[in-house]
């Protein structure tokens, strides 16, 4: 493995001295654990693994299909924010936890990170696929929005 992948994939994030610092390193923790389970799962419906940036520069994933041909995988991992994590904890210490939010802002940080991820798959030279990988703490932000139209959606200012 890159030391850099190594490194995320090691469970030194739970010694962190913060619950904030726990919760970002354990997002990037768990965002190579979903790269790894779309490996898997791509293995387990008749694509061959290729490569994979766990060892080398490049796409997450490489993948070869027989029915689909050769693809390029860019997985991205959408995890508990900050400030819903913090909501958790003080909820879970009996303190007050209620707050508003824009019920478009998941959607927009959604699309964001799909366009991250085609900038990243942009020289590929293969098929080119974005994956996004929810986490079940986080799918509320984004279910029932209604997902007819792939454009940013309007924020009130609050």
């Amino acid at each position: 493995l890159r030391k850099q992948y190594r490194q995320d994939l090691c469970g030194t994030w739970m010694h962190r001295d913060s619950a904030e610092e726990r919760h970002r390193k354990s997002r990037i923790f768990r965002g190579r654990l979903a790269e790894l389970h779309v490996a898997l799962w791509l293995s387990t419906h008749g694509w061959s693994i290729k490569a994979m940036e766990a060892l080398r520069d490049g796409p997450d994933i490489e993948a070869f299909s027989p029915s689909t041909g050769e693809a390029a995988f860019e997985i991205k991992f959408i995890g508990t924010e900050d400030g819903d994590c913090a909501r958790i904890l003080r909820s879970m210490s009996g303190e007050d936890a209620v707050d508003s939010i824009s019920l478009y802002s998941g959607v927009n940080y959604l699309l964001f990170r799909v366009f991250e991820a085609a900038t990243q798959l942009e020289t590929a030279k293969a098929g080119r696929i974005a994956v996004a990988v929810v986490d079940s703490l986080t799918w509320w932000r984004l279910d029932g929005l209604g997902w007819a139209s792939e454009e940013f959606l309007r924020q009130s200012e609050e």
